[in-house]
């Protein structure tokens, strides 16, 4: 009979700071992030990650470790098997990753800043995609308004706020992100995808944007 280790399962940590370009790309990486979603509620076997992403068990391993190598995932739970065989359970290391202000910062004269060129990439091309991709298999109901649960809430625009009220504006975005990323999930949850830009800018409203 499989044996448990008697240590406690760890809770994830609210959040974890992506502090390096390398930790970024691996990251981003898009099935790095599929095995950090499917283990993003509960701690999961590299076999159960493999039959819930369909792809053969032996792909996964080198992914898995890079994931765990920069601190993405980590193993909770280890039960003895048969003879010397152990069978480790992953879980998502923080809730969310945030990537280090440092990455994203381009200085004067620079054309191209490879760390807020992938972030931009990722929350901006990627979740187009990603809604597209969710509409075009019914997952979204383009019909269906916000709260409905199964709408797509999408919103651009330009409003001028005292810089004390923009500091309120990130601050409560960030406690609402913190505070919903930590819900416990049953059998009755779904996965809900944000992607968020708030930033100055030098646009007013009627003001047609910049071109790449």
């Amino acid at each position: 009979m499989a044996s448990i280790s008697p240590s406690p399962q760890p809770v994830p940590d609210a959040e974890r700071i992506i502090s390096d370009l390398e930790a970024l790309k691996v990251y981003f990486d898009p099935m790095r992030a599929r095995i950090i979603r499917t283990i993003a509620n509960e701690p999961r076997t590299v076999q159960q990650i493999a039959e819930e992403l369909d792809v053969p068990f032996t792909r996964l391993y080198y992914h898995m470790n890079m994931l765990e190598r920069h601190g993405f995932i980590r193993v909770v739970e280890t039960r003895n098997l048969s003879g010397a065989v152990e069978e480790k359970f992953y879980q998502v290391a923080a809730r969310m990753f945030v990537v280090d202000r440092a990455l994203l910062t381009t200085r004067p004269g620079d054309e191209i800043n490879e760390g807020l060129e992938m972030v931009m990439s990722e929350v901006l091309d990627a979740t187009r995609s990603e809604i597209r991709h969710n509409a075009r298999e019914g997952k979204i109901n383009l019909a269906a308004l916000a709260p409905e649960p199964g709408s797509l809430l999408l919103r651009r625009g330009v409003f001028s706020l005292p810089k004390e009220r923009a500091r309120e504006f990130y601050q409560r975005m960030i406690a609402l992100m913190n505070e919903f990323s930590a819900v416990d999930c049953d059998e009755d949850c779904e996965f809900y995808a944000i992607a968020v830009a708030f930033y100055p800018t030098a646009l007013q409203p009627g003001d047609e944007p910049p071109h790449a």
